[in-house]
């Protein structure tokens, strides 16, 4: 296998800095003896570019991080995630290509596929893109769902993999493989193209599909009712057999996480009343996973009296069952605030999509009659990184404060008529010695060894935990995390776009589109330019050539085209975009190496010939045999 290997670069040894050498089973390999095997000393060069450009990748959630090591814990997830990848190929000749396993497949589908925190143009539930920006056609994906019947990743059928053969598939795991090739005149032109390195990899991906017996199909869905029967039943949780889930108790609870709730934030007034989003690893305990989808829509499972799982919550439901003076042997009362005083302030930590799905802390939860009886406010953190949006997190919060903080707590003892208890979840108590009437949440029930009495533990809990009024409940949801407090960005003013005419050769001619902006009075915010080739339907981001400037890469002749830009004060805090500024490409021909700003290698901006000439060999040969013709890069 010795003889092989000079074409992988293990992983371990590109993180640990080498470059100039690789150990294998402790020979060291120098580049010179990767030439002898049939690699042109100008390939290794440009490999060796490429490894030692691998960024540094900067602190993220832990789902998002790319993880290099022999062995690591698969993950699994559900509703949606933002990911990065354990890496399980790396290669590097002609071409320098990464493998990422993200999850357990299949999934349904990507959404968003992002190098070096850059959204890069991708078609929804494509298998392949190409990353545009300043990498244009260099940097190129190829994706997989995950499927059980799938083959090798497609990427391998274009580089030089050799021991990585068809039997490798990766079958059930979403993958992907990266491949950056060099730039033409790679000397003086790399750092141009790979500006911070090799870009990261990172998906947006719509995650496990799951039965929902309402329907009977199977299919993605983020209702943690149906996210819950997944995890009961699957191999991958409890292993439950489908026989012992209670179908119409987890169809009520799927409608109701279904019902549309007030939400001034997101979605224009509505939102389901309760989604989850969450990732999990395969190390971790079940009971632990169970615990975080039940907290998602403050459900909790139960027996059923014919022997059958169901489950409940979420909601307030009336008792029906009331424990009066007469059925109560003793009981001991306490109360709440004195029994939990351990806080009255919860802080909701969350994971904002506006923010790269990064987990912030929003805005707290305060229970302000216990704040004023106790003279202090005792914080503790409420975790909501489960759910989908901020303000669910923050009607959960609210749930939680009342169950913690109950104005009583009893534990009683009574005759056997307490088991009309027995099952339920709020049940009424009255206590005339203590002058309670009021509805409680029943904890736990017991019945004694003796059949003589049953034991019970109550908390109070009433109907205003669960109502929800955005007039008075409603926090603005906090900005990204990097964003100061204080400040507008302006919208940008003087958009000037011009057209630059490239001679590609004798017969040959592209254009590319210049667009620049007023700096603003605040240096210290940045520019952002997009450029739209289908009427403002899709945007692409355009590559900046200064800081108030860029550029769209070659466009074909007679192309119609609008010019967007906003200032940032970070990647995640974007402001608005000013009116968009058409212009079109003069007549002319576009040749064969017009790379840039395609969507796929079936998309046709005029570049057809060129996404031919890429397909018949994707390695560094096509791209040598035009080397000679000036794309303009070096300017």
């Amino acid at each position: 296998m010795v003889d092989l290997m000079p074409m992988v670069i293990a992983p371990a040894l590109v993180a640990a800095g080498v470059s100039g050498g690789i150990a294998i089973g402790g020979t060291i390999v120098s580049f010179a003896s990767i030439a002898a095997y049939g690699v042109s000393l100008g390939a290794t060069m440009g490999a060796n570019l490429l490894l030692r450009s691998l960024e540094k990748r900067k602190a993220t959630s832990n789902q998002q991080i790319t993880v290099r090591q022999a062995i690591t814990a698969r993950v699994r997830g559900y509703g949606r995630a933002k990911m990065g990848g354990a890496m399980f190929y790396m290669g590097a000749t002609r071409t320098l290509a990464q493998g990422f396993i993200f999850c357990e497949g299949p999934i349904d589908a990507y959404e968003e596929v992002w190098l070096a925190d850059k959204k890069i143009i991708y078609t929804e539930g494509s298998n392949f893109c190409f990353a545009g920006w300043s990498w244009t056609n260099y940097v190129m994906v190829d994706l997989q769902i995950g499927a059980v019947g799938q083959s090798r990743n497609p990427a391998f059928d274009h580089i030089d993999h050799y021991w990585w053969d068809g039997t490798h598939q990766n079958q059930g795991l979403a993958n992907a493989v990266m491949r950056c090739y060099l730039p033409n005149n790679a000397e003086t032109n790399f750092t141009k193209t790979y500006q911070n390195g090799v870009p990261a990899l990172r998906v947006v991906a719509r995650l496990s599909l799951v039965y929902d017996p309402r329907s009977g199909a199977t299919e993605w869905s983020d209702n943690p009712g149906l996210c819950i029967r997944d995890y009961l039943t699957s191999s991958r949780g409890f292993n439950i057999p489908a026989s012992r889930i209670n179908d119409a108790s987890f169809m009520a609870f799927a409608t109701m996480c279904d019902i549309l709730v007030a939400n001034t934030q997101e979605t224009g007034g509505h939102e389901q009343r309760y989604r989850v989003w969450m990732t999990y690893t395969l190390d971790e305990q079940p009971s632990d996973v169970l615990r975080r989808l039940l907290a998602s829509c403050d459900g909790e499972i139960y027996p059923l009296p014919d022997g059958t799982i169901g489950i409940r919550g979420g909601v307030w439901e009336d008792p029906t069952v009331t424990i009066t003076d007469d059925m109560i042997l003793g009981y001991e009362v306490q109360t709440g605030r004195d029994k939990l005083s351990a806080f009255n302030q919860l802080r909701i930590r969350y994971t904002a999509k506006n923010n790269d799905y990064q987990v912030q802390e929003g805005g707290a939860w305060n229970d302000t009659a216990a704040q004023t009886e106790s003279g202090q406010i005792i914080p503790q953190d409420f975790d909501g990184t489960m759910c989908a949006s901020y303000m669910q997190a923050r009607r959960l919060a609210k749930i939680a404060m009342h169950k913690g903080n109950p104005q009583w707590l009893l534990t009683l003892t009574t005759s056997m008529a307490g088991l009309n208890a027995l099952g339920e979840r709020i049940i009424r108590c009255k206590l005339d010695d203590l002058g309670i009437d009021a509805t409680f949440y029943v904890q736990k029930f017991e019945i004694a060894g003796d059949l003589k009495s049953c034991s019970m533990t109550l908390a109070s809990l009433n109907s205003d935990a669960y109502e929800w009024t955005t007039s008075e409940e409603y926090w603005s949801p906090p900005p990204a995390t990097d964003a100061e407090d204080g400040f507008t960005i302006p919208v940008p003013t003087g958009l000037a776009l011009h057209i630059v005419q490239l001679q590609l050769g004798s017969n040959l001619i592209a254009f590319e589109i210049g667009a620049s902006v007023t700096a603003p009075d605040d240096a210290s915010f940045g520019a952002l330019f997009q450029i739209s080739l289908d009427g403002g339907v899709t945007w692409a981001d355009m590559s900046p050539d200064g800081v108030w400037s860029a550029n769209s890469g070659i466009i074909a002749s007679e192309t119609a085209c609008q010019v967007q830009a906003a200032f940032k004060a970070s990647a995640s805090n974007i402001g608005t975009f000013c009116p968009p500024v058409s212009i079109t490409t003069p007549g002319g021909s576009l040749g064969p190496v017009a790379l840039a700003l395609s969507e796929g290698a079936n998309q046709d901006y005029g570049l057809a010939s060129a996404a031919a000439t890429i397909s018949d060999d994707f390695g560094l040969a096509s791209v040598a045999s035009i080397a000679s013709i000036d794309l303009g890069l070096a300017s």
